[in-house]
């Protein structure tokens, strides 16, 4: 019975993955410290152009991040080679300064929009690269930045 169970528990959730994630990459921040020279690149194809997507950006950090924010720029670079730069601030405390996001001992997990509701105007290879954009020359206790692709209904 236990062995039957864990096989439709299996299929189950085989089932539940979620088929509108075209792309998910990760980058490991090495010792947890993040230069402004350092880019992180993210790469991935496009065929459809009559297609809406979100770009999503996965942050993890350490409960000793010292800043409540981060800022970020971010180059998008097209099949053609051209390129849209863009400059986010994303906040990682509320106003009473507790973390935000979903917390598991001492690392916060925290998922931002980068691109809602987006349309890639030609098929091709698309680049991003990700920037930290904050006072310090190096940003210490991040520990991972990743970005996910959805297609939208």
């Amino acid at each position: 019975m236990k062995k039957f169970i864990v096989v439709i528990s299996v299929i189950f959730c085989m089932g539940c993955e979620n088929k509108n994630i075209i792309y998910t990459s990760f980058h490991d921040i090495s010792e947890s410290s993040w230069s402004f020279k350092d880019s992180l690149m993210f790469e991935w194809e496009i065929s459809d152009t009559n297609q809406s997507y979100s770009i999503d950006l996965n942050l993890r950090h350490s409960t000793s991040y010292k800043w409540s924010n981060i800022y970020l720029f971010s180059d998008l670079i097209f099949p053609n080679e051209k390129a849209r730069r863009d400059t986010f601030e994303y906040y990682f405390t509320d106003d009473y300064g507790h973390w935000i996001g979903n917390r598991s001992g001492l690392i916060v997990k925290n998922k931002f929009p980068l691109y809602e509701r987006v349309k890639f105007p030609l098929k091709g290879h698309y680049k991003l690269f990700v920037n930290q954009a904050m006072r310090d020359t190096f940003l210490n206790d991040l520990i991972s930045v990743g970005v996910q692709i959805n297609k939208l209904p």
